[in-house]
């Protein structure tokens, strides 16, 4: 089972989602010379915001041309701003895999110099992404333990190691970095999962057993208690974990294990169909 759940977290670490950041004809409009999109494969369990200087120098030249001095940017999927702050497979499968707009490869992004939208979180240095990043994943340890018991283990050191080993996208390095936090999801009285039904966020804590049965919580579990299951079927919908659709009877437990975000978050994105 460890190998299993090692074998699929090294395969999620490894997937890569493909984009192309084009310029808004707002701008091309006023360009005197030919402008090329950027084309880049970004990792599915990182995120954007590590591509932010990449993404600024390329634009660069084009900022000069039409004079433009801020250099605060934010990307958008169609008008959808893409969150710096999410892992970029969650919002790949949030805003590219639902039934308004089906996935298309590569990922077609646009490029915004004005005024970031409200409700846009933004970070004015990598300190304070680490910081932000690093409150998310005590957060996920605390929704694990239902107490400070993990949170307590986790010393300056070894959350600057978490940090490395998710920038050096090295999933070695992370799973070493953890290790002291000792997580056993099957043992754990709850579990991180972070749910996202059509595109609202719904988290609440979720327990890997059933004390009155003795028996593993499954997806199908988590249907049923979002009332999405009739007459024992499930509505019509779709739903994701890291981009795929396991079987119904499969426990959270083994999903947490094998399929958490680095952040220490499960996502299951569901879409219903009307």
């Amino acid at each position: 089972m460890e190998r299993t759940i090692a074998h699929i977290n090294t395969e999620n670490w490894g997937c890569y989602i493909p984009i192309i950041i084009n310029l808004p004809s707002k701008y091309t409009t006023q360009l005197q010379t030919p402008f090329r999109p950027l084309f880049m494969s970004v990792p599915r369990s990182s995120y954007l915001y590590f591509e932010k200087e990449k993404i600024f120098n390329h634009f660069e030249p084009v900022l000069k041309e039409l004079e433009i001095n801020n250099k605060n940017f934010y990307l958008q999927f169609n008008s959808e701003p893409v969150r710096w702050n999410a892992p970029t497979g969650v919002f790949f499968d949030i805003v590219c895999k639902s039934t308004n707009h089906p996935e298309k490869i590569p990922m077609n992004l646009q490029i915004n110099f004005e005024k970031v939208p409200k409700k846009f979180i933004e970070f004015e240095n990598e300190t304070e992404f680490f910081n932000y990043y690093a409150s998310t994943f005590k957060e996920s340890c605390f929704l694990l333990s239902k107490s400070a018991t993990i949170t307590q283990k986790i010393t300056e050191n070894i959350m600057a190691n978490i940090w490395n080993g998710l920038k050096n996208l090295s999933f070695d390095e992370y799973k070493r970095s953890i290790q002291p936090l000792e997580i056993n999801y099957n043992e754990q009285p709850s579990l991180a999962i972070r749910i996202f039904l059509n595109k609202k966020c719904i988290q609440k804590p979720i327990k890997p057993v059933n004390k009155e049965t003795e028996e593993l919580i499954t997806l199908l579990d988590i249907f049923k208690n979002l009332q999405l299951v009739e007459n024992g079927k499930t509505v019509p919908m779709t739903y994701l974990i890291q981009g795929i659709t396991p079987p119904l009877n499969t426990p959270l437990a083994f999903l947490s294990a094998s399929c958490s975000h680095p952040d220490g978050f499960l996502y299951l994105i569901i879409t219903t169909l009307n």
